[in-house]
C-alpha cells in the first residue's frame, strides 16, 4: 500500500503514455498534484501520482482539479481547532459574480496562485503550500452543494485487471480486513475507503 501512488503512476503510463495516447485520469486531488509532492502529511519521499508523473514525463502531464467543497483539517486532526476552510466558499462568492457560469483556468500567474486557506486539510501540513501547488488549473462547473457524488460502478474491477494486479486488491483487501480471492471479492465502493 505504500506504493499506492507508484502503482497508479505505472497504470497511466502503461495504459496511455506508452500508447502515444492522450488521455484524462480521474483520481482524488491529493493524488493529482505535480507542482508539490503531497498536499497532506506525508509531504516527501517519491511524491504523488501526479508529482510522480510530472518529474518522469514533464508538460506532457497536467492537472486540473474540479472545484469541490473543502476537507477540513479536522478531518484527520480531530483535536484541530484553527479556522474552518474557507476557499471552496469564497470562489463560490466570486464565481456567483459571473451566475456560477462553468468556467476553467490556469492557476500560474492568475490572482489566486498565491493564495492559502489555513483551515483547509490540503494546506495544513506545510505552511509556504499555495493554491498554485495543488491545482495547476481549476475547473468550476457550478457550486459545490449542486454537484452530484461520484458512485461506484459495479463490475469495474474485471477478471483481467485483478489477474494482473492481485498484489494490489489483496493488500486493499487486508487493509479493510476483507478477503480478497477473485474480481467479485475486489469489487465494490469499499475498495475507495
Amino acid at each position: 500500500m505504500l506504493l499506492r501512488d507508484a502503482f497508479m503512476a505505472r497504470e497511466v503510463e502503461e495504459q496511455i503514455l506508452r500508447r502515444g495516447e492522450r488521455g484524462l485520469v480521474w483520481v482524488g486531488a491529493a493524488h493529482s498534484s505535480i507542482h508539490c509532492r503531497n498536499p497532506g502529511p506525508a509531504h516527501s519521499g517519491w511524491g504523488r501520482m501526479g508529482y510522480m508523473l510530472r518529474q518522469k514525463h514533464g508538460a506532457q502531464i497536467f492537472q486540473i482539479r474540479v472545484h469541490d467543497a473543502d476537507v477540513p483539517v479536522s478531518m484527520s486532526d480531530p483535536a484541530y481547532q484553527g479556522p474552518a476552510p474557507a476557499m471552496s466558499s469564497w470562489l463560490e462568492r466570486v464565481m456567483s459574480r459571473r451566475d456560477h457560469a462553468p468556467t476553467g483556468f490556469d492557476t500560474a500567474g492568475s490572482p489566486f496562485e498565491p493564495l492559502r486557506d489555513g483551515g483547509s486539510w490540503d494546506y495544513a501540513f506545510d505552511p509556504d503550500l499555495r493554491f498554485g501547488d495543488v491545482a495547476a488549473g481549476y475547473l468550476y462547473l457550478a457550486p459545490a452543494r449542486a454537484l452530484n457524488p461520484c458512485e461506484w460502478l459495479a463490475g469495474y474491477v474485471s477478471e483481467e485487471m485483478f489477474v494482473a494486479d492481485k498484489p494490489f486488491y489483496v493488500a486493499l483487501g487486508r487493509r479493510a480486513s476483507k478477503e480478497v480471492r477473485s474480481a467479485v471479492d475486489a469489487d465494490g465502493p469499499w475498495i475507495t475507503r
